[in-house]
């Protein structure tokens, strides 16, 4: 059992302080015993002579333990109680651990570890990442299966599920017509479970268990939303959770605990392994032919939040060439989505500013032509959803994140090109939604092995690339009409699309169900987002201790409620970038502020008496313009503004 950190050791804050990710209606939430607990985990498999002896020994060496969960939540943060959480948490790892080890044998084929974690648990501790205690189950190889596992001595993506202990002001399934803000317990464990997803990406879904005061359920959380299993007090239903957690950590695979069976470690590769582990991707299928695909490193991107597209980049090669793999989540009744994917029928070579897309296609079943979607993955019906399919697309040049730039220069010059290579895009109705940060990439001259072509220096991706004589459909879509005319309620919730890069005006739009025209201007406004969010995501890399800047990257940029998003979006507008403006160079602070200054003039949400603010002291740019549209001849000329001053510098 760990030893309990004392308050004065703990640099945890409150859960209070937790409650910044994502808000969900009640559509979101789905209770199904039957589902969780017999068709996904499978409970009945565990033996009922197993469940009565561990039940009974159980209770006899721990029930002072059990007893004292059931009756000290609602103490947790009572003054000078701060440090109990801890305690309870390492009476709830050993009573999980308990039943890990009963009765196990030295050829048990999995061999996972209940672990209490916290962010000094952790060897790859992440600045992107709030912090908070949860009981964590630890994947462990056949090396290290009996070693003992320290601070700093867990990687990330050793994560597998989890348990998580409530306080008696939580109620049960908060999710209906309750805001994170009321710091509730499931909003904590949306949270924990999105960064599971994040530090394994190519999971399908992650298994929680989640006690609340003296009872407990089961939830199963994906990219359409939560599944959960009735609540049970847990005394009088310790049976159940017996089986809950001796299938969690002895007999489940890691493709029952949720991993994609069509990604697996390369040969030789671990996941506690120091180097980040290499995987082979298959697009699967039986009649298909199916490609195989091998990655090199981290992901350069993965998207930090449960409802969104869940996507992620991939260094690979195709053939001999350096190239790039995508894999999201988007909407069935996408045009164009195939059940398989192949090499597209004929493409050129990358336009200046856009990239190539050379394969595409849906990720089918291993065993059978079936895609990927969310019903097969839930295993039931959605209701009143749009189904989502497993999506992939290979892209070339090899590319990295704007963010990663090593000078402003870089920065600079691969957003201006990718912006270039936006108003050269003959069809710009394919964009979707708008531009997203895993849609515009830089050159990367390691990978492909040549300097940077002129007009290169970043490029823009997606169904608009110059790829083939069929565009191929883009990672985020709605109901679109050729006048690019869209419809966005609050209920696409549901759907794969990341709200921070939304355009406020669609916000608004969505708020109040209404039918808005979308234009050009309102993908520049995306544009400019991404860029904000590259300028804050990389200041907290260089300054991870920041925690005013790590609150605007999770307040603007993580969250999707929005009525929140759009009231923290407008405080971006007006003076709220300032930390994240601190910590860069004057030029690129005097761009920002500019830029903050187009988007609140578009959306005419600054008031005249507020707009002087806006001009940067000593600004080396014009004022922003009043109350007009962002034109991309706008946003062009402003970077090729700034790309002359730092030349000159």
């Amino acid at each position: 059992m760990s030893v309990p950190y004392s308050e004065s050791d703990s640099d945890l804050e409150s859960l209070d302080d937790y409650s910044d990710y994502e808000t969900y209606s009640e559509d979101c939430l789905s209770i199904d015993d039957d589902v969780v607990l017999n068709r996904i985990l499978r409970i009945s498999r565990v033996s009922d002579s197993f469940v009565r002896r561990c039940v009974t020994k159980l209770r006899e060496e721990y029930g002072q333990c059990i007893s004292q969960i059931e009756e000290e939540p609602g103490l947790f943060f009572r003054k000078g109680r701060k440090d109990l959480e801890a305690y309870l948490y390492c009476d709830m790892e050993t009573i999980c651990q308990f039943v890990v080890d009963y009765e196990s044998h030295e050829d048990m084929q999995y061999h996972r570890q209940f672990h209490v974690t916290d962010p000094r648990s952790f060897e790859d501790e992440d600045p992107l990442l709030p912090s908070f205690q949860v009981l964590s189950l630890v994947e462990m190889d056949s090396k290290n299966k009996y070693k003992k596992l320290s601070r700093r001595s867990i990687y990330r993506r050793q994560l597998v599920s989890f348990l998580m202990l409530g306080t008696a002001k939580e109620q049960p399934h908060p999710f209906y017509g309750r805001s994170v803000d009321d710091a509730t317990l499931d909003a904590k464990a949306v949270a924990y479970a999105s960064r599971i997803f994040y530090s394994r990406p190519f999971l399908l879904y992650v298994i929680g268990v989640i006690l609340d005061k003296t009872s407990f359920s089961v939830t199963v959380f994906n990219r359409a939303g939560m599944l959960s299993s009735e609540r049970r007090a847990l005394s009088a239903n310790l049976d159940v959770f017996v089986r809950v957690i001796r299938r969690l950590s002895r007999d489940m695979s890691l493709v029952d605990l949720g991993h994609n069976p069509n990604m697996y470690l390369s040969p030789g590769h671990t996941y506690r392994q120091t180097a980040y582990p290499s995987f082979v991707v298959e697009t699967g299928g039986v009649s298909s032919e199916c490609q195989r695909f091998l990655t090199e490193g981290k992901p350069i991107f993965i998207s930090m939040s449960l409802m969104g597209r869940g996507a992620s980049v991939w260094n690979i090669c195709y053939g001999e060439q350096p190239a790039m793999l995508v894999v999201a989540w988007r909407m069935e009744s996408t045009p164009g989505n195939s059940d398989s994917g192949g090499l597209l029928s004929s493409f050129q070579p990358s336009q200046p500013g856009r990239g190539t897309c050379l394969v595409a296609g849906n990720f089918l079943w291993p065993d059978h032509d079936l895609p990927q979607d969310i019903e097969s993955v839930r295993k039931c019906k959605l209701k009143n959803k749009t189904n989502l399919v497993l999506h992939y697309l290979v892209i070339t040049p090899a590319g990295k994140m704007l963010w990663d730039a090593n000078s402003d220069m870089e920065l600079v010059s691969g957003f201006l090109a990718a912006i270039q290579g936006y108003i050269a895009m003959p069809n710009k109705d394919t964009i979707g939604l708008g531009i997203l940060p895993d849609t515009i990439y830089l050159w990367n001259e390691h990978r492909n092995g040549t300097p940077v072509p002129p007009g290169m220096e970043g490029y823009i991706v997606g169904s608009g690339t110059e790829s083939s004589s069929e565009p191929v459909a883009p990672l985020v879509t709605t109901q679109m009409q050729s006048t690019m005319e869209c419809k966005i309620t609050s209920l696409m919730r549901g759907l794969p699309f990341e709200a921070p890069f939304l355009p406020y005006n669609i916000l608004r739009a969505a708020l109040n169900s209404k039918i808005i025209v979308r234009t050009e201007h309102h993908d520049m406004e995306s544009f400019l987002l991404v860029f904000f969010y590259a300028l804050t995501r990389r200041a907290l890399i260089q300054h991870p201790k920041n925690e005013r800047v790590r609150e605007i990257f999770h307040d603007v940029f993580l969250c999707t409620d929005l009525s929140k998003l759009r009231w923290e979006r407008k405080a971006l507008w007006v003076g709220a970038f300032a930390p994240v403006q601190c910590c860069l160079s004057e030029e690129l602070a005097a761009l920002a502020c500019f830029l903050a200054g187009v988007m609140s003039a578009q959306n005419e949400v600054v008031d005249d008496e507020l707009r002087p603010l806006l001009n940067f002291k000593g600004s080396k740019f014009s004022s922003p313009p009043e109350s007009v549209p962002i034109k991309c001849e706008l946003i062009e000329d402003i970077f090729i503004q700034v790309k002359d001053v730092l030349v000159s510098s």
